[in-house]
């Protein structure tokens, strides 16, 4: 690639039919990974519809940009995420981790198979023992007719409930 003032990638997108540009910022939308040049359909399939336990669960989420700590991470919740992803993590000992659950705290970062140094900040604030964010997938049937609607909610503490976003259709 030829690098640009408005970055190298933006020479491949702009040859692309229809053509677009880079965002250059987080995503909003799972549905953009689609749009990433690397991502090839079936992977994107492989990311959001695996199967965990016999259930389908979703490996890939995007939050808004309210939701990020300073560090511009989400924390991952070690008493919900599959172990694929506490795997994409890093950490070494997944299994176990499922095992122990739910915890009230988050396990240093040694038990975690994260390194020997607790204070990695950017490590420590990248996982949590619970959720703020939730996503409700709600389909509606009459007759022919089927409307899906996807809605992010926050639960801030005693704050009440939010819907940060909504979607209808594909996510």
């Amino acid at each position: 690639d030829v690098k640009g003032a408005t970055g190298a990638e933006n020479n491949y997108y702009f040859g692309q039919d229809p053509a677009y540009r880079a965002a250059n910022r987080l995503m909003e939308s799972t549905s953009e990974l689609y749009l990433l040049r690397e991502m090839k359909p079936e992977d994107v399939t492989k990311l959001l519809t695996a199967t965990v336990d016999g259930k389908p669960t979703k490996l890939l989420t995007t939050l808004p940009r309210k939701a990020q700590k300073k560090s511009g991470l989400t924390p991952v919740n070690i008493n919900t995420a599959p172990e694929a992803v506490l795997s994409a993590l890093g950490i070494a000992n997944s299994e176990a981790i499922l095992k122990n659950r739910p915890y009230s705290e988050v396990p240093s970062l040694s038990e975690l198979g994260l390194g020997k140094k607790d204070d990695d900040k950017q490590k420590r604030e990248s996982l949590a023992v619970s959720s703020n964010y939730f996503q409700l997938e709600a389909t509606a049937t009459i007759g022919r007719a089927k409307l899906r609607s996807f809605s992010i909610i926050e639960l801030d503490g005693n704050k009440p409930m939010q819907v940060i976003s909504r979607s209808f259709g594909t996510e």
